[in-house]
């Protein structure tokens, strides 16, 4: 048979290499040392960072984001702040808690401006005025009149504010003063008094007396008894 024939159905010897070693000594003491440290100090943690083409966003999502925006003011801006809280400084005094009744106590509608309406409360019936004195154009005296004389006589007195007068002794006469202050007294002068129609008096009907001073100087106006 020819050889180029037999050479078709020719065994096909394989010859198998011996299989390498799995690791070297060398490597697996290697091996044997990282996995100790591993356990010693832990896996170490590495940052991923993923990286996404644009062309590949089919949906964009909304993002939440902390923003922390930091303001930096002038010394004019200070300058209003300070306005601003000094003027509501006043106000808020106005709310203080009053130590003796042990509440605030909040009117219905309160103002900005911290006026309450009487009408909106309506009729007070209760509680002791502590507020400045009231005008007279609104019915009070302008003035605190605590201090005042017990049987002293109320005298409007300058740039509308009333007063109270002395007390005086009884019998005494109130005499006017003029725009200034009235007075009490015990002996009233009088230059003239002038009647025009006549007088009757029982004193005088009936066995009155009437003195006359010695110095008296008759006229026109005599003093005629019948």
């Amino acid at each position: 048979i020819p050889q180029a024939i037999t050479g078709l159905f020719k065994k096909e010897i394989v010859t198998e290499e011996p299989e390498e070693e799995f690791a070297k000594k060398e490597e697996i003491s290697r091996l044997q040392k990282e996995i100790q440290a591993l356990k010693e100090e832990g896996l170490p943690v590495k940052e991923i960072i993923k990286e996404i083409e644009v062309s590949r966003i089919t949906k964009i999502e909304p993002i939440k984001e902390i923003i922390k925006e930091i303001k930096i003011l002038d010394d004019e801006s200070l300058k209003k702040i300070r306005t601003i809280l000094s003027q509501q400084e006043t106000k808020v005094e106005k709310l203080r808690l009053a130590a003796s009744l042990g509440y605030v106590n909040f009117p219905p509608t309160l103002s900005p401006s911290g006026a309450v309406s009487v009408t909106t409360l309506g009729t007070i019936t209760a509680g002791t005025w502590q507020g400045t004195a009231i005008s007279t154009q609104y019915g009070g005296s302008g003035a605190n009149l605590s201090a005042g004389a017990q049987g002293g006589v109320l005298y409007m007195g300058g740039s509308s504010i009333m007063g109270i007068s002395a007390a005086g002794t009884s019998g005494e006469a109130l005499i006017s003063g003029g725009t200034g202050v009235p007075t009490w007294t015990n002996t009233p002068s009088w230059s003239t008094i002038t009647l025009s129609t006549s007088v009757t008096s029982p004193l005088l009907t009936n066995a009155g007396l009437l003195t006359l001073q010695t110095t008296a100087t008759a006229g026109a106006d005599d003093i005629v008894l019948r």
